[in-house]
């Protein structure tokens, strides 16, 4: 089976491989702190605080369960770095 690429594609997939194995990892941080930002500057909290009390209660959910993520592997890091 052949797979036909762009001179474009070529170049995004050799770009993205010289970044590092786990470049995902870090760009995915850096997203989740854009976000998060947003949400805590620019959104008023007010606001926010209705929509939580209007049924949209599963956003505090998933943030709980974000929290929850983050911290074990902020923890996992942590305990190497400590080692």
């Amino acid at each position: 089976m052949k797979i036909k690429l762009t001179e474009k594609q070529y170049k995004k997939i050799i770009k993205e491989g010289s970044k590092g194995g786990n470049y995902m990892f870090f760009s995915n941080l850096k997203q989740m702190r854009r976000q998060i930002d947003i949400m805590l500057n620019d959104f008023n909290p007010h606001w926010v605080d209705t929509m939580l009390s209007d049924g949209h209660d599963w956003a505090d959910d998933k943030i709980s369960e974000s929290k929850t993520n983050i911290d074990s592997v902020f923890d996992f890091f942590m305990n190497k770095k400590e080692e």
